[in-house]
C-alpha cells in the first residue's frame, strides 16, 4: 500500500473530501454571470454539441486546461418551460466521450438550488475539451443553472 490516501483507496478519499466549486462563478462576489443550455427548434431533437460557456464567455473546459477534475452536480435554476422533460448529455473531447446522460422535469420556471442532479462520472482529464447537448419534448427550451465540480486532487483551485 501506498502512504497517499489516494493510492490506497483508488480515489475515493478524494470523491468524499474535496471542496466543490460553482461554473459560472462571479470573482469577489459578483453573481451576475450566467450559463444558459439550451434545445433546437424542434421538438424531440437533439441540439448540436455544444462546448459550454458563462453569459461572459468563459469556457468550462477551461477550468480543466491543466488539471483533471470531475462534475459533482448540475443545479437548475431557471426554465423556460415548465412541466416539460429535457435530457442532457456532456461529453468530452474531439469524439465527444460520455460522461453523464439525465433527464430533468420542473415544475415551475423558477427551480429550487437544491434540485441539482448529483453525477457520479468518468474523470475529466486535463486539456479536454467538454460539451453538452440538450433535448427538450417542447421546442426552444432554455435551462439556466450551475456545474458543481471538484478538482481530482481535492484542491480549491478558485483565485479570489
Amino acid at each position: 500500500m501506498g502512504n497517499n490516501l489516494d493510492d490506497n483507496y483508488g480515489g475515493a478519499f478524494v470523491d468524499n473530501h474535496h471542496c466543490t466549486n460553482i461554473f459560472p462563478y462571479g470573482k469577489n462576489g459578483d453573481c451576475t454571470r450566467t450559463m444558459t443550455l439550451t434545445a433546437p427548434v424542434a421538438a424531440n431533437t437533439w441540439c448540436e454539441w455544444t462546448e459550454i460557456v458563462d453569459s461572459e464567455g468563459n469556457s468550462f473546459s477551461d477550468i480543466f486546461a491543466e488539471r483533471a477534475g470531475y462534475i459533482a452536480a448540475i443545479v437548475a435554476e431557471t426554465v423556460s418551460n415548465k412541466d416539460k422533460v429535457a435530457q442532457f448529455e456532456f461529453a468530452i473531447g474531439d469524439d465527444k466521450c460520455c460522461l453523464v446522460r439525465f433527464r430533468a422535469i420542473a415544475g415551475d420556471t423558477k427551480v429550487s438550488t437544491d434540485s441539482g442532479k448529483n453525477l457520479r462520472n468518468p474523470i475529466i482529464p486535463a486539456g479536454q475539451k467538454v460539451y453538452y447537448r440538450m433535448a427538450s419534448e417542447q421546442t426552444e427550451m432554455a435551462f439556466t443553472g450551475q456545474i458543481r465540480y471538484y478538482f481530482a486532487d481535492g484542491e480549491n483551485g478558485i483565485e479570489e
